[in-house]
Protein backbone atom coordinates (compact mmCIF):
# COMPACT_ATOMS: atom_id res chain seq x y z
CA UNK A 1 0.00 0.00 0.00
CA UNK A 2 0.66 3.74 -0.51
CA UNK A 3 0.32 6.39 2.26
CA UNK A 4 -0.48 10.12 0.95
CA UNK A 5 -1.20 13.17 2.30
CA UNK A 6 -2.64 16.55 1.22
CA UNK A 7 -0.27 19.35 0.95
CA UNK A 8 -0.06 21.61 3.83
CA UNK A 9 -2.19 18.78 6.14
CA UNK A 10 0.77 16.43 6.78
CA UNK A 11 0.38 16.43 10.56
CA UNK A 12 -3.37 16.24 12.01
CA UNK A 13 -5.09 19.36 12.81
CA UNK A 14 -6.34 19.91 16.44
CA UNK A 15 -9.15 22.49 17.07
CA UNK A 16 -11.71 24.29 20.01
CA UNK A 17 -15.05 25.39 19.13
CA UNK A 18 -14.64 29.32 20.15
CA UNK A 19 -17.53 30.06 22.94
CA UNK A 20 -20.42 31.95 22.89
CA UNK A 21 -20.00 33.86 25.89
CA UNK A 22 -19.68 37.69 26.52
CA UNK A 23 -18.44 38.64 29.93
CA UNK A 24 -20.33 41.30 31.24
CA UNK A 25 -18.00 44.79 31.22
CA UNK A 26 -15.63 42.66 28.46
CA UNK A 27 -12.25 41.33 28.37
CA UNK A 28 -11.11 37.81 27.21
CA UNK A 29 -12.71 34.90 27.29
CA UNK A 30 -10.81 31.70 28.26
CA UNK A 31 -11.90 29.31 26.04
CA UNK A 32 -11.58 26.45 28.24
CA UNK A 33 -14.66 28.21 30.05
CA UNK A 34 -16.78 26.73 27.55
CA UNK A 35 -20.38 26.94 25.91
CA UNK A 36 -22.64 29.94 27.64
CA UNK A 37 -25.71 27.71 28.24
CA UNK A 38 -23.96 24.29 28.98
CA UNK A 39 -20.01 24.96 29.81
CA UNK A 40 -19.01 21.95 27.20
CA UNK A 41 -15.77 22.63 25.68
CA UNK A 42 -15.87 21.15 21.80
CA UNK A 43 -12.89 19.53 20.06
CA UNK A 44 -12.26 18.41 16.70
CA UNK A 45 -9.53 16.53 14.97
CA UNK A 46 -9.08 16.37 11.40
CA UNK A 47 -5.99 14.24 9.77
CA UNK A 48 -6.71 14.63 5.67
CA UNK A 49 -4.77 11.26 4.28
CA UNK A 50 -5.12 8.99 1.80
CA UNK A 51 -3.99 5.44 0.01
CA UNK A 52 -4.03 3.07 -2.96
CA UNK A 53 -3.30 -0.66 -3.55
CA UNK A 54 0.11 -0.67 -5.27
CA UNK A 55 0.45 -4.91 -5.63
CA UNK A 56 -2.52 -6.91 -5.51
CA UNK A 57 -0.74 -9.63 -4.07
CA UNK A 58 -0.40 -8.26 -0.68
CA UNK A 59 -4.35 -7.29 -0.22
CA UNK A 60 -5.93 -9.02 2.32
CA UNK A 61 -9.92 -10.15 2.44
CA UNK A 62 -12.12 -11.05 4.92
CA UNK A 63 -15.89 -11.78 4.88
CA UNK A 64 -15.86 -11.51 8.81
CA UNK A 65 -18.11 -14.73 9.23
CA UNK A 66 -15.28 -16.78 11.37
CA UNK A 67 -15.54 -19.57 9.41
CA UNK A 68 -12.89 -21.19 8.26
Amino acid sequence: MEMGFLIGHESPELFQKTPNAVRVGGGPIDPTDGDFETDSVEWKLRHVWGGTLMDPKSAVASKGTNSA
